[in-house]
């Protein structure tokens, strides 16, 4: 039985127009001579299926592109710009999917955790404190805080994708917990009869050091993802770099915003208070 090796070949644009003359195209030999393609190969045309794809019974031609290591809303920005320019018929409509769609509905379900999340924290702030007032300064600082990881990402030139958006969340909690641990000594001083000045500098003294050793330490944990080590410190560093960002910010809201908005507002009820 003949051996049978299937050959890719290119050919001059002159064949296109049919492929009667084919068999003739030449194959250069090792001696530097060449043969016709009949002496070797049997050349055969067969008529291949044509596949149609359809999508809600509108026709559709699908064009696959690989995309390349790195940001992919950039790539994605770049195709559209060069689609912008295209000079499409009319009842033509281009739509980008893929990694890019599969993106995008993870961005969705994302932001709903996000906002679920925050009607949580809010909710369990009111039952905690049972004051609107110190729920909305712990809340409004800790979406405030969350600025600083868009700032992060955007000093570490890193992507704002699905992985950095879990770490915006997992931010969220960490930025509300310093800031319950705060406040909850303030209460606690407040109710053994010191004043507002006092009950702030004594739950300073108490919480900074744990605040600040908690947050080097995770920081440090976090860092070598930050720095891209290891094989998959690409797919983590948007995620590694968003929580990094999230602890500075919320040692800084936690011990200078959170307790400066506190001493603003009750300070002045107090004073209001004694006057009257």
């Amino acid at each position: 039985m003949p051996l049978t090796i299937n050959v890719r070949f290119s050919y001059p644009k002159k064949y296109n127009n049919g492929l009667e003359n084919l068999p003739l195209l030449p194959v250069f030999t090792s001696d530097g001579e060449y043969i016709p393609l009949s002496s070797i190969a049997t050349v055969t045309v067969k008529n291949m299926e044509r596949i149609s794809y359809h999508l809600d019974g509108l026709p559709i031609i699908r064009i696959d592109l690989e995309t390349q290591p790195g940001n992919l809303n950039e790539q994605v920005t770049a195709i559209q710009d060069t689609l912008g320019r295209l000079k499409l018929a009319d009842g033509i409509h281009v739509e980008i999917g893929g990694d890019w769609r599969s993106q995008q509905h993870s961005f969705r379900q994302l932001l709903f955790i996000l906002c679920l999340s925050s009607v949580l924290v809010f909710t369990l702030l009111l039952l905690e404190f049972k004051k609107i007032t110190i729920a909305l300064i712990i809340f409004s600082t800790t979406i405030l805080s969350l600025s600083c990881v868009v700032f992060g990402l955007f000093i570490a030139h890193s992507s704002f994708n699905v992985s950095s958006f879990i770490g915006l969340i997992t931010s969220l909690g960490i930025v509300v917990n310093n800031g319950i641990s705060v406040m909850d000594f303030v209460e606690r001083y407040r109710r053994t009869g010191l004043s507002v000045t006092e009950s702030l500098l004594g739950a300073g003294a108490v919480r900074i050091r744990p605040i600040m050793i908690t947050s080097i330490t995770t920081i440090g944990g976090f860092l070598p993802m930050a720095l891209r080590f290891g094989d998959s410190g690409e797919m983590l560093q948007p995620f590694a770099v968003a929580v990094i960002s999230g602890m500075t910010g919320s040692v800084f809201f936690s011990l200078f915003v959170i307790p400066s908005m506190y001493s603003i507002i009750f300070s002045t009820r107090q004073n209001t208070s004694i006057i009257g």
